[in-house]
């Protein structure tokens, strides 16, 4: 058997648990930052560990930047559903629920089971991917100043306060569109197409600016954010036009 690590992920901190051939089990526990990081694989050099199969579950942003690392440092590893994890757990009948032990539980799981291996995204579509979410998160900032707007503050000084941030807002959000038209054309179509539907409606190019510093409460109520296009790609706005471009 080669070593496993199973990895109990969470946003501040990971615990570890290894599992060596030798039947050896160590544990330790690192905070969830690039220092952390480091910790770990001077940990593992510390064991006689150059290469290990490390498993960790799938929870979005909390395992990306450490599965990444691992990856690149030249280890096997797997990404897999927290539903998987539970499963293995209950025909196991571990019923003892603490970091700790969840960490020796995926080891477990990895000794046995050998998932699958993950294969990190190319870079271009991480950033992207990481675009999107910041997109997101622009529009729905921008969707609640528009309310607060709407609504009426009762004050001259929050109404432009409001309408400062909804500046910044729409200058931030035409520049992360503008830099992920940028990066989806180097982006071969299969993985295009699942993208950039999500990051650029047709919607979002097409209307006029969601806001104004000049705009009356009337207009801000009527921008609405609007229901996502699928099959849209920055190639064109013209939706007819991007389909036939299927070499694009």
């Amino acid at each position: 058997m080669d070593a496993v690590l199973g990895i109990d992920i969470a946003k501040a901190k990971f615990d570890v648990a290894l599992l060596t051939p030798d039947g050896k089990r160590r544990r330790k526990s690192c905070p969830n930052t690039p220092r952390g990081f480091d910790e770990l694989a001077q940990w593992l050099a510390r064991h006689g560990v150059d290469r290990v199969h490390a498993t960790v579950e799938a929870t979005g942003t909390y395992s990306e930047a450490l599965a990444q690392y691992l990856h690149d440092a030249g280890h096997v590893v797997s990404v897999v559903n927290p539903a998987i994890i539970h499963a293995f757990a209950a025909s196991q009948w571990a019923r003892a629920k603490t970091d700790r032990v969840d960490a020796e539980l995926i080891a477990r799981y990895t000794a046995t089971q050998r998932p699958p291996v993950w294969t990190p995204a190319p870079r271009e579509i991480r950033e992207l991917q990481a675009l999107v979410r910041r997109l997101d998160a622009l529009q729905g900032m921008r969707t609640q100043e528009a309310n607060r707007l709407a609504a009426g503050a009762g004050s001259p000084a929050v109404d432009t306060s409001i309408r400062t941030v909804l500046t910044t807002l729409e200058a931030e959000i035409t520049a992360v569109q503008h830099r992920s038209a940028i990066i989806s054309r180097t982006i071969p179509v299969f993985a295009r197409n699942a993208i950039c539907s999500r990051a650029f409606p047709a919607s979002a190019i097409r209307r006029p600016p969601c806001y104004s510093p000049n705009s009356s409460i009337n207009t801000t109520r009527a921008c609405a954010r609007p229901p996502r296009s699928p099959g849209w790609c920055p190639a064109s706005a013209n939706r007819a036009r991007s389909a036939r471009a299927a070499d694009w």
